[in-house]
């Protein structure tokens, strides 16, 4: 009902995103909490960070998890034993927060698998190779893990990580390469007259921001102050900023819009809409929308010698 009323008065999608996010981030901090009544205290400092959506403040009503813990460096002796601790309050929370609607992650990306529960030098280390590697894999796990933001704990954890990160990344690394090959990847002439999965549309303007922030050595992870920040550091002209705000904004319009409706009709929220759920005004601006996506992609196809 919230966000019904918040879409239904015009309330900006940003002022949306992060109201959702901010009971995202509440219901976690509960469950941790929940966590360590249960479990008893923390063998060692530990830190929760949410990545992707969650992690820049823009979640929707079709969300699932990307979360991760960080504990501190421990005698090897002793590590066995705190991994179990961590792995049993990841596997806590993660199922907690799916019997609350938020649904695993498909990938794992959670913080009750061991790749994604760590102690700070195992992440330091699996940054360095991200960055340098460069694989697939490598890619999709820094678009994510590199939009981290701390939930609970010791927040020491994450800005040591996060000075390291921004340290160990260089202009014109071979990383932005293929992060900005990535953001290729949809061609705006693939959409025709049946169904569209809005996620994948939105994707290149949040990578775009993303790519440029990363490599201009800027730490903010919400898309919106990103481009902000690019704009006033003249990295990209405040009239571009503006287009891609605006081309933002109407997809995650349309995203609430269906999901809302899916809602309504006792139906799974998702992130596909047909065209045929659009009127004749929002197909001419979801034309508009297309076009700008193709300068975002020229930029980086100039710019990273794509």
């Amino acid at each position: 009902p919230m966000v019904k009323a918040l879409e239904q008065s015009g309330a900006k999608t940003k002022n949306v995103t992060r109201i959702i996010t901010a009971v995202t981030d509440a219901l976690t901090q509960g469950f941790i909490e929940m966590g360590i009544e249960s479990l008893g205290e923390p063998k060692a400092n530990f830190a929760f960070i949410c990545m992707g959506s969650e992690g820049r403040g823009e979640q929707t009503l079709a969300t699932d998890q990307d979360n991760a813990i960080i504990f501190e460096d421990v005698d090897p002796g002793k590590e066995a034993e705190v991994r179990e601790y961590f792995l049993k309050l990841g596997k806590l929370v993660n199922n907690w927060l799916d019997q609350s609607g938020y649904k695993l992650c498909e990938g794992e990306i959670m913080a009750l698998n061991e790749k994604w529960n760590q102690p700070l030098t195992k992440w330091k280390i699996f940054l360095s190779k991200w960055i340098m590697d460069a694989s697939p894999q490598s890619v999709i796990d820094v678009s994510l893990f590199f939009d981290f933001r701390f939930i609970s704990g010791d927040e020491g954890l994450v800005n040591e990580l996060q000075n390291f990160a921004k340290s160990n990344i260089k202009k014109g690394s071979v990383l932005f390469y293929h992060l900005a090959k990535q953001a290729l990847i949809f061609k705006t002439g693939s959409i025709g007259s049946g169904d569209i999965d809005l996620k994948k549309v939105i994707f290149p303007l949040t990578n775009f921001a993303r790519i440029y922030s990363l490599s201009n050595g800027l730490s903010e992870r919400n898309t919106f102050t990103r481009l902000n920040q690019l704009s006033a550091q003249n990295v990209i002209d405040s009239d571009f900023r503006d287009q891609i705000i605006s081309a933002y904004d109407f997809l995650m319009m349309l995203r609430f819009k269906a999901q809302l409706k899916a809602i309504e009709q006792n139906q799974k929220p998702t992130n596909i809409i047909n065209m045929s759920q659009l009127d004749d005004i929002e197909k001419s601006r979801l034309k508009r929308v297309l076009s700008i996506i193709s300068d975002v992609q020229a930029k980086l196809k100039l710019d990273f010698k794509l």
